[in-house]
């Protein structure tokens, strides 16, 4: 699948991902690492201690939830366990940090970017009804793909398409190239 540029919708911050993807990667990643807590305390499994790396945090950021990355050469920041950004200026990410600890955490539209309002209840992604909307066009447009493409297949002996489908497994186009894939299979392995 293709893909390309778009907002977290609990942080708010610029990825590139799939269709279905919501999350930017480490919002994903927390996301993942508390369903395995969930399921390692569900059933009673003792995770392994976790070596701690160390030189990540800056010594000139004094500001708590700030911290240097050394991979992308941008300070992180983070609030209460939620990822908040990624920036190019340590001002920047302190301006952001501060936001965070005046107005708690936020969550971000995935279509235009903006905040979604804090009376919004549930797994909402959207901050209005029309990015609601151009959601589900978006959505809609790619299930078409989706079956355009799954519609097209071509067979695995000759090259042909497949005209009809009577079946979605469909490999070969005729009786006589499943016949002919089956000897050559056959053959292969006498």
């Amino acid at each position: 699948m293709a893909e390309k540029t778009k907002i977290c919708a609990i942080c708010g911050a610029e990825f590139s991902g799939d269709t279905l993807t919501t999350r930017c990667p480490a919002c994903y990643r927390r996301y993942r690492n508390k369903k395995n807590a969930e399921y390692r305390a569900r059933h009673g499994i003792v995770a392994r201690e976790k070596k701690r790396s160390t030189g990540t945090q800056d010594p000139n950021s004094i500001i708590r939830g700030v911290s240097w990355h050394a991979g992308i050469q941008k300070w992180h920041v983070s609030y209460r366990g939620e990822y908040l950004g990624a920036f190019d200026a340590l001002e920047d990410a302190i301006q952001v940090r501060k936001m965070a600890e005046a107005d708690g955490p936020k969550r971000f539209c995935v279509v235009c970017g903006n905040p979604i309002p804090p009376e919004s209840v549930g797994n909402v992604l959207t901050c209005s009804s029309e990015c609601s909307k151009i959601r589900m066009q978006q959505n809609s447009r790619k299930r078409e793909q989706r079956k355009k493409a799954e519609q097209q297949k071509f067979c695995a002996v000759c090259g042909k398409p497949i005209q009809k489908l009577t079946r979605g497994t469909a490999k070969f186009c005729s009786e006589a190239c499943r016949d002919k894939a089956y000897r050559a299979k056959k053959e292969g392995t006498e």
